[in-house]
């Protein structure tokens, strides 16, 4: 019996330290792209020796393999936090957290800032990446049409232009910041905000416009 506990003990801190050196990836790659990327970075970043990462993942490929899994997996949850809400306000919600400071769900925020970012040419990378795009690009549809259904977006709006020149907007705002961290994210996203309510919604009385 106790050599079985030790054993899941190891076993849980190496799951806690694979998720701690992910997640310190996810953040490192947001701020400086997948090319800046050492493995000795990503052991500080996340609390352990620079040599850790090379010992659990073998190599930086193996890693950022891994870590696209991860960003996946992120990304996924945070698309399904807006689940609950729909048309308009879901809408801008989405969009607001895409440029909002980073908040205790920061793993969240780094994996949509990598799905947007990353141009999704590299091999093995790019075909998850563009699904992962396309999601988000059916999603922002999805609202746009339930929008223009209850009366939110005005009638006549092309859902899927719409969506995907948001979403192209998104890319191209993420991939500024990556560029330079001096581009302000918060700023362009109010503006984005501000075009998008003013650009869409209704003048019905529904109190968004």
């Amino acid at each position: 019996m106790t050599v079985r506990r030790t054993r899941r003990t190891q076993e849980e801190r190496r799951d806690e330290a694979a998720r701690r050196m992910l997640a310190a990836g996810a953040r490192l790659v947001a701020e400086r792209g997948p090319e800046a990327l050492t493995l000795a970075q990503v052991g500080q970043a996340a609390g352990y020796s620079r040599g850790l990462p090379a010992h659990h993942f073998g190599s930086k490929a193996e890693f950022l393999h891994e870590l696209m899994q991860y960003v996946a997996a992120e990304f996924r949850a945070a698309m399904d936090a807006f689940e609950a809400e729909e048309g308009l306000p879901a809408l801008l919600k989405m969009l607001g957290s895409f440029f909002e400071r980073p908040t205790s769900d920061y793993s969240r925020l780094c994996a949509l800032r990598i799905v947007l970012s990353e141009p999704g040419t590299r091999p093995g990378r790019g075909h998850d990446l563009a699904a992962l795009r396309q999601q988000t690009v059916r999603a922002l549809e999805k609202w746009i049409r339930q929008g223009m259904e209850q009366g939110q977006i005005r009638a006549g709006v092309d859902a899927r232009m719409t969506s995907l020149l948001l979403a192209t907007t998104l890319c191209g705002a993420m991939g500024l910041w990556l560029e330079d961290h001096q581009f302000d994210l918060e700023a362009a996203g109010s503006q984005l905000a501000e075009f998008v309510q003013h650009g869409l919604a209704a003048s019905d009385g529904h109190g968004f416009r």
